[in-house]
């Protein structure tokens, strides 16, 4: 019971870590977080994903680049406006500093739309998606931490061209990770019966 009282103690504490120390990652912790990663579930068990570990500054620079770029776009914000709220906004400060990360963790999956879906919706962020959480958890218990970014989409080609990424594979996020500078620890959250319904949609739960 010990156990699973400190897996629940992993997921409950695991927050989006966008700040870290540039204590050095061992290769071996790395190894470790990516096997736990490959241990989740996938479609058909075809295991889509693939993990582009970035350690070198020069990728990291241009990835990072085209990052702050796509996190300019989407938040419609000014460099300066990133610049002056750094401090208090770790959205801005991730955007200023992903480079400065100690490893980027780029998870890629093929293209491959759903069978007769003529929209061309992906069908493996399903199968990527539990594998990236398994990540993020398994840092979080080796004392590391990380967090789910989307701004690449924005600029994905450049930065696929740089990391040598086929045309054929899609970037579904890029995961700085690194020492914590900033602590995991509990969240905010609503109460689960708030966000929770029983058969039928605004349903008091029953439990």
């Amino acid at each position: 019971m010990q156990n699973k009282a400190d897996f629940l103690d992993i997921i409950y504490t695991t927050r989006a870590i966008r700040k870290f120390t540039q204590q050095r990652v061992p290769n071996e912790s790395v190894r470790k977080i990516l096997e736990a990663a490959t241990q989740a579930p996938s479609g058909g068990n075809r295991q889509p994903w693939r993990f582009l570990v970035i350690r070198d500054q020069d990728q990291k620079e241009k990835i990072g680049a085209a990052y702050l770029k796509g996190a300019l776009e989407y938040q419609q914000k000014t460099l300066q406006q990133f610049k002056e709220e750094q401090e208090h906004n770790s959205n801005s400060y991730l955007s200023l500093h992903f480079s400065e990360s100690p490893v980027v963790i780029v998870v890629c999956a093929e293209y491959r739309p759903l069978v007769g879906d003529k929209l061309g919706i992906l069908s493996q962020p399903s199968s990527i998606y539990p594998a990236v959480q398994n990540l993020l958890l398994a840092a979080n218990y080796m004392g590391l931490g990380g967090v789910l970014t989307t701004n690449h989409r924005y600029h994905e080609a450049e930065i696929k061209t740089s990391l040598g990424i086929p045309e054929s594979w899609v970037i579904l996020t890029m995961i700085p990770l690194g020492y914590p500078a900033e602590k995991h620890g509990k969240k905010s959250r609503q109460p689960v019966e708030d966000v929770s319904f029983s058969d039928f949609w605004d349903q008091e739960a029953e439990f």
